[in-house]
């Protein structure tokens, strides 16, 4: 596809909590465009993978370098506000904080690793908060595609607290379409909630355990706002190990030891998941929580601390990682 030359003369405010593929979404509908594709090529000067610009800055320093003086976007600014990336710090890809250069490399395999580790099948439909979609048509005449609801592990709405509903628009439509939330939301006449088809959780998980859930939604929010002041993996890790520490002897507890905590504690099956399939520490016997998936983290500490905030403003041991 030959490259476009042209600069873009206006380009969408993002909305709080927007996703990016949502503003192409609405750009496409004021441009008057007849196809997608015809909105890629003036905005990137190729196609892209729309379904990735659902949580990563998929080629924004392109898009940056289009967009006139008037609407300048701030690549940076834009990609920790307006797309997942400030939870990449809790992705195994990176044990350093996410460099400069990736932020827009939208070949990167990290990215796509980190994309799928927030979305765990590209079957799951796009989803929203009822509540949210009603204010948004009052205050900006519209609504829109938040971040939070596509994540892996969010069923509740952490503002309204009622459960986030399925659209009937599925992800692989997403990859070669736009499709404004405006377009598809304005009767709100959608499908029950329902849970992604993850292997991880089950609905009735969700129905057994709202609290959990309610809590794990208001932490993924807090952390999408204030995760980017955290530099890497470690600064979570060294967290674990602060609270599972074993008081009298300064050894780290065993993993039996914290499966059998906290089983003891919330009984929920969902303890179970996070000690089998997920930590790839169990040859060392001790925790190292490395390998888990996102939601897995927080859900972890939901389980420890009660939420995300109250577990990050843990005070690492100077012990040695």
């Amino acid at each position: 596809m030959s490259e476009f030359s042209g600069c873009v003369p206006f380009f969408p405010t993002p909305y709080p909590g927007e996703s990016y593929y949502s503003v192409l979404c609405r750009y496409h509908l004021r441009s008057g465009n007849s196809s997608a594709v015809h909105t890629q090529v003036q905005l990137f000067g190729h196609g892209i993978n729309l379904f990735q610009t659902l949580l990563i800055p998929v080629c924004l320093h392109l898009l940056s370098s289009r967009v006139l003086a008037d609407n300048y976007i701030d690549p940076r600014l834009f990609a920790l506000q307006n797309t997942a990336l400030p939870l990449s710090f809790l992705n195994k890809q990176y044990v350093e904080k996410l460099p400069n250069d990736l932020l827009y490399e939208y070949r990167s395999s990290n990215l796509r690793c980190f994309c799928h580790d927030l979305i765990q099948t590209s079957s799951r439909k796009l989803r929203f908060c009822r509540s949210c979609a009603r204010e948004q048509q009052i205050l900006y005449g519209e609504a829109y595609w938040q971040i939070l609801p596509q994540l892996d592990g969010v069923e509740f709405c952490p503002i309204h607290k009622e459960r986030i509903i399925s659209s009937d628009c599925t992800l692989n439509r997403n990859s070669n379409s736009m499709i404004p939330a405006s377009t598809v939301l304005e009767e709100l006449n959608h499908t029950e909630p329902e849970c992604a088809p993850v292997s991880w959780y089950k609905e009735n998980d969700v129905r057994r355990f709202p609290e959990v859930f309610v809590s794990m939604s208001e932490s993924f929010s807090w952390l999408l706002k204030n995760a980017a002041a955290y530099d890497g993996l470690w600064q979570a890790i060294s967290r674990y190990r602060t609270i599972l520490i074993d008081p009298d002897t300064q050894i780290w507890s065993d993993y039996s030891v914290v499966k059998a905590r906290l089983m003891k504690r919330h009984h929920l099956p969902l303890v179970n998941w996070l000690f089998t399939s997920s930590l790839p520490g169990t040859a060392t016997n001790y925790i190292f929580f490395g390998g888990l998936p996102i939601a897995g983290h927080i859900l972890m500490m939901v389980l420890l601390k009660g939420s995300a905030k109250r577990f990050m403003s843990v005070k690492p041991t100077g012990l040695s990682l």
